[in-house]
């Protein structure tokens, strides 16, 4: 069984296994290390180092191709079509059949195409890929999800979940964050869209697990979606952030504990894509 590339070039168009597209070009594998960044303080006359913080940091993934061709023609053609599809100036989205759930975006860096030897039919082909965020995420965001915890590999011990178990109408309930990182939208700039539809006036949300909490003031009816997109609120898709107490929710690794409270009426969904380390 051959292993396969699926790509999708930017948001709006299909996503496509690679050899649909390029049926003389196979996909051998790829591979990508995961890089931590360490800041320390150094301080004359103290032995050692005093640490401050760790970051994942912009990290490269390796893909492998073979290209085969007839003869040097059509070995012509198909290089400027290779080049067409991976030199485009965006981040591309890239998952495998062997991690069906997970997908990098990524943009590629430059890269040769020549025979393996003069005369040669084949050329193999190392492309590697600039990671920018350092993570691997979720195919689908968590409101999303349909099914797709059957095909987590085994081992990852992640409850059995659907779109559902991120929609919420009572005023305390459970969020599972199965990523390998906190979900911080202020601090780590991560995706975390809350929507939300409410009665009542000054409402209270607060994540009781981390302290973390977000407030509305003013009248709210069930007609109106308020949206906590990160650290910006929105009404009815106009900025709202002034009726705010500016504040924002985290979400920890594993369960979260959240409290609502200055609403009835309540309808939350808890959007965002998973994240892993690799």
């Amino acid at each position: 069984m051959k292993p396969e590339l699926y790509i999708k070039l930017t948001g709006k168009d299909d996503e496509f296994e690679l050899s649909s597209k390029i049926p003389q070009l196979s996909f051998l594998g790829c591979t990508d290390t995961p890089i931590q960044t360490n800041s320390y303080g150094d301080f004359n006359g103290v032995d050692g180092s005093l640490f401050y913080y760790s970051n994942t940091s912009r990290n490269t993934i390796i893909a492998k191709f073979l290209l085969k061709f007839k003869d040097y023609y059509q070995y012509k053609a198909l290089r400027q079509e290779i080049y067409r599809l991976f030199m485009q100036k965006h981040l591309y989205r890239i998952r495998t059949d062997a991690e069906k759930t997970l997908v990098n975006y990524v943009i590629p860096t430059s890269f040769e195409i020549e025979p393996f030897e003069a005369f040669a039919n084949f050329s193999q082909i190392t492309i590697v890929f600039d990671n920018p965020s350092g993570y691997k995420f979720s195919r689908y965001r968590s409101d999303e999800q349909t099914d797709i915890w059957d095909e987590y590999p085994l081992g990852w011990h992640i409850p059995i979940f659907n779109e559902e178990s991120f929609k919420f109408k009572e005023d305390g309930f459970q969020v599972f964050n199965p990523s390998d990182v906190s979900i911080d939208p202020y601090l780590k700039k991560h995706d975390l869209k809350i929507k939300m539809k409410f009665e009542g006036t000054n409402v209270y949300l607060e994540n009781t697990t981390n302290g973390s909490n977000w407030g509305f003031n003013g009248q709210l009816t069930k007609d109106d979606i308020v949206i906590l997109d990160g650290i910006n609120t929105y009404l009815n898709g106009n900025p709202a952030s002034g009726q705010t107490n500016f504040g924002n929710l985290v979400l920890d690794q594993g369960w979260n504990e959240i409290s609502v409270s200055g609403a009835t009426e309540i309808e939350i969904i808890f959007s965002f894509p998973f994240i892993y380390i690799d």
